[in-house]
């Protein structure tokens, strides 16, 4: 501590008839002081002829017959005016306010002050929380980060380690550190932060445009970005296709012409009027794009040609249980396999058994076994088709009316086949069929064989008075 500690100070007019020198600074002025062991020091003070100004003074000391002063800039002593030097401050204002507030550096006081602080046990806080001695730190990462830096931020709001510290308190934080991590990823306060990281994201960029657009996960917003979407409702209407596309065979166009056609009902559709259904159908995956709705991006269409429309329709496997599709009159029939109707290959399961003694001879009981079974299966009616013999050729023919009491049975009419009178009747009432026989011939003869048997076909088998039916998951009804 310097020996102006032990001076005492005299209030003096003036001081006059001494050679004058005037010392440039505090530390020099202690050092004559203290080199001239001087013991008082006197103090002058002149007005400045402004009452809005302090008036001026000066400390005097004498020595050799010479007059030293220094302009006191106000400071009440030089024990004030040494210590303010030493801790920075400006002016003696700014050091006698700062004494009131206990603040030991003009640095704590000039933060505090700037935020409207006067208290110095919050300045202590947050320099307890990091907030002072990482205020540096803080600003050169802002230069480093600036593109990251949420669009809150201005020089100004943030310029003193107390104005960042009431700024990040106020928003949650609960010391630099968490403010830092969050601050930097474009995050101003903490529960959004913490939010945004539950849902898998890091910067706050992408955090808000996702819940702008609607939505709640990293991952959906990521796909969406991908795929160039706008929204989460866009999003939404391409998983609800994605999710019918059978792991992308199938394109979005396909699937809404498949649905279209479910639904529609039963009638001729000429090529002409299924391309309008499909546009139909296909408005509401329409999105705004350059001021027009379009298709978007990701919506993969696969029937956009004729050519590949008609192959879909003619080979498509699902949708053979809606219609059939004439190439000669290029035109797509609705027609939907019924769910009441069933037919029995009379013949083709009468001589069918893999267990009978006599196995030339055919057996109602085959038919009776089968029909019970689709009973079980809930069809409302069982058609059994025959030729006119097969009556005959029976070896429990005597059982043929209580047969008729549950199915409906039927003899193909004089000069027409029991195969051919079965497959008029199949394009007619477009339903399920229970027979062993392929058809082989047929197909050849006939094209909506060809196109349609092997999706109406069951096979069957009949073993130990057991019926197994092949792909019977395709006939059981809901309950």
């Amino acid at each position: 501590m310097s020996k102006a500690t032990k001076f005492e100070y005299v209030d003096i007019e003036e001081m006059k008839n001494f050679p004058l020198i005037e010392v440039k600074d505090i530390g020099g002025f202690v050092r004559l002081a203290d080199s001239l062991h001087s013991k008082i020091v006197f103090k002058t003070e002149s007005p400045t002829g402004d009452a809005a100004q302090q008036p001026t003074s000066e400390f005097l000391i004498l020595g050799q017959n010479v007059c030293f002063k220094l302009n006191s800039a106000n400071y009440k002593n030089l024990d004030d005016y040494e210590d303010a030097v030493s801790k920075q401050f400006p002016n003696s204002v700014d050091y006698y306010e700062a004494r009131k507030g206990s603040f030991f550096s003009y640095k704590e006081f000039d933060d505090c002050r700037r935020t409207g602080i006067v208290d110095r046990t919050i300045y202590q806080k947050a320099a307890k929380l990091g907030f002072v001695d990482n205020y540096d730190k803080f600003k050169e990462k802002v230069e480093k980060n600036k593109n990251t830096l949420p669009s809150i931020y201005t020089p100004e709001k943030f310029d003193t380690s107390m104005k960042i510290y009431e700024f990040a308190i106020s928003k949650g934080f609960k010391d630099y550190g968490d403010f830092d991590k969050a601050f930097f990823l474009g995050f101003t306060d903490q529960f959004t932060y913490d939010e945004a990281k539950s849902k898998g994201f890091t910067y706050a960029e992408d955090y808000f445009a996702a819940v702008k657009m609607g939505f709640g996960s990293l991952k959906e917003f990521q796909e969406a970005k991908h795929h160039k979407m706008t929204s989460k409702f866009e999003y939404d209407k391409y998983n609800q296709l994605k999710n019918l596309s059978s792991n992308g065979s199938r394109g979005f166009d396909e699937i809404q012409l498949l649905k279209a056609l479910k639904a529609h009902e039963s009638k001729k559709l000429p090529l002409k009027k299924i391309k309008e259904l499909i546009a139909s159908v296909q408005e509401e995956f329409k999105f705004e794009k350059d001021g027009k709705k379009a298709l978007p991006e990701w919506y993969t269409q696969r029937i956009n040609t004729e050519e590949n429309l008609i192959l879909f329709l003619s080979t498509d496997k699902e949708l053979k249980d809606v219609g059939f599709y004439d190439k000669e009159g290029e035109y797509f029939e609705v027609s939907r396999i019924s769910s009441d109707i069933i037919y029995l290959d009379g013949s083709n399961v009468a001589y069918n058994s893999a267990n009978r003694e006599d196995k030339n001879k055919p057996k109602l009981k085959n038919i009776k076994l089968v029909a019970e079974e689709l009973i079980k299966l809930r069809f409302k009616e069982i058609r059994v088709i025959a030729d006119a013999s097969l009556r005959h050729k029976l070896e429990d023919k005597n059982n043929l009316d209580d047969l008729k009491k549950i199915v409906k049975y039927m003899e193909s009419p004089a000069n027409t086949s029991a195969d051919e009178f079965l497959l008029e009747s199949l394009k007619k009432d477009k339903c399920y069929i229970i027979s062993n026989d392929t058809y082989r011939e047929w197909k050849i003869k006939d094209v909506w064989v060809a196109e349609n048997i092997d999706q109406l076909r069951i096979p069957f088998m009949i073993d130990s008075g057991k019926v197994t039916l092949s792909g019977i998951d395709r006939l059981v009804k809901a309950d």
